[in-house]
This record gives structure tokens, sequence and C-alpha cells, in this order.
């Protein structure tokens, strides 16, 4: 139920991520049984927590193996569609935008939609849902010039340089507004590795539409089969090429609607990607 709600939430309303209050609290402290739930669900249930939606029983425990009453299901429910009617919780604080973009973005035009409209924009064609080859996308793509910070990893002195990476023209005016937030940024987060634009599946890369950034830092993982792409992440490694949470490219990302696959889904989390889709898929 956590993660449908969490789906909705932020898939159909649009609403903004939460986050912890205090930087150096831990969901665990809140969520009596958070460190023993399947990890494939503690994203969700920390959104639905930090809204009030979900409050759990009375020692803060979540017990997702219980099954709700009806009248249980009913306040979840009324808390869902009412904000007026959740819990505040002190300790988590609305992820909002620092500052609004001076233009609107495709991704925040995208909520706005329908499916033909989208795939018209995207593809030329309303039947239309990915380009399979390069020689498809051709014309829709465009492949630009963004300022980054490399690591000199010998130093760990950090210096200027100039990444390339292909998208759909759709999004380049924000892509390029992205990266120059990121790099303007006081954290000077270092970029090694960058993808944009590929044709391996129907999803977001090959709409031109999705950015992984260091992936061997910022693994993808499926939690049913255990199967990983890259090494670690900043939840189990350590390394300046990791995103976290309230990292300036996870901010910078969200200031123009774009999601982050690091808050996971029901069965995987891939925190290297990036895309036009709030839920980060």
């Amino acid at each position: 139920m956590a993660y449908m709600i969490n789906r909705l939430v932020y898939v159909v309303y649009y609403e903004n991520q939460m986050e912890l209050a205090n930087a150096n609290d831990s969901f665990a402290n809140h969520i009596a049984d958070y460190n023993t739930m399947n990890r494939a669900y503690q994203g969700s249930v920390e959104q639905v927590y930090s809204k009030g939606i979900l409050v759990g029983y009375g020692d803060t425990s979540f017990r997702g193996d219980n099954q709700l009453t009806r009248a249980e299901a009913t306040t979840v429910v009324l808390r869902l569609l009412y904000g007026s009617k959740r819990e505040k919780q002190s300790w988590a604080a609305e992820r909002k935008q620092e500052e609004k973009p001076n233009f609107t973005s495709f991704a925040l035009q995208y909520r706005t939609l329908t499916d033909a409209q989208r795939r018209q924009m995207l593809f030329g064609n309303p039947n239309k849902t990915y380009f399979k080859n390069a020689a498809e996308a051709q014309g829709y793509m465009v492949n630009i010039s963004i300022p980054i910070w490399k690591l000199n990893e010998s130093t760990g002195q950090k210096y200027s340089s100039t990444a390339y990476i292909t998208v759909h023209k759709l999004v380049e005016k924000e892509v390029k507004a992205i990266f120059n937030d990121i790099y303007n940024s006081p954290e000077k987060f270092p970029i090694k590795q960058i993808g944009g634009a590929r044709y391996t599946d129907a999803l977001r890369h090959s709409w031109g539409c999705a950015i992984d950034i260091n992936p061997n830092e910022n693994y993808y993982i499926n939690y049913k089969t255990g199967a990983t792409v890259g090494s670690f992440c900043y939840k189990n490694g350590s390394s300046p090429y990791c995103i976290t949470p309230n990292s300036s490219v996870v901010k910078a990302f969200a200031k123009y609607g774009w999601g982050w696959g690091g808050q996971g889904w029901s069965t995987a989390a891939d925190y290297m990607h990036f895309s036009i889709l709030a839920s980060g898929g």
C-alpha cells in the first residue's frame, strides 16, 4: 500500500518529496521497524510517513504484513486526498525548490499533457512510444556541452572541465540549466562519467529524457534478484562521486521537475539515474 500511495502522490498529484528536517537524523528513529523491513519499500514508507498519510502503530512500527481494517483504510484514503487530514510530522520537511526557474521545463509541461500530446512532441507520432535506434531519433536529439567539475584523485583537487551529452531537443534548455546549477553550486560535485540517450530499451533513455551520472559509485540494484550495475551507492559506500538525497545534484534536477531513481521503486533503485518523470523512472 505504501508503494501505491507514494506513486499516486508523486506521479498523479505531483506533490513535492519529503526529507528529514535534520540532515543528521534517521528514518529509523521514527519508524520502529525501519531497519528490518524489505528495503524495496523503505523509500515509499519514508515518504508516506513523512507526509502523515500513514503513521503506523502506537510504537511507530509499520508492520507491513498486517492487513488494514476498513476503518483504517478509510482514514488512509482521506489523508491521501485531503492534506488537512494528515498528521503533521515535526521531524519531516517538504523538499521545496530553492529557486524557481525562469522558464517552464519540458519535465513540468509533460505532467499537464495527454499521452497522445506527449508522444507527438517526443516522437512526432501519437502512437509511438520510444526510439528504437539512433537513426530513428535523428532530428530529435542534440549533442550538447555542459560545464562540470572533475576530480584529481591523487591530489583531491577539483578542476573545471566540459562534458558532452546527447538528449532530446525538447529538454536541451533545462539540461543546460541543470548542469549550470550543479557547476555553480558551492559543492562543486565532481562528475567522472555521464550518459544520456541510448537505445537499449523502451524507457526514458531511448526518449533522450534521462541522464546517468557516475554509475560505478551510484549503482542500480534490483531488490528481488540482488543484481547490480555499478559497485555501490552512498548507503553502503563512501566516495566524492556518490549522489546523496540532499546533494546539489538532486536539488538541481528537482528544480526543473526531474526525478531521481535513488528514491527507489517497488523492485529496484537506480542512484545514478535522473529522468523527466517525477518518480525518476
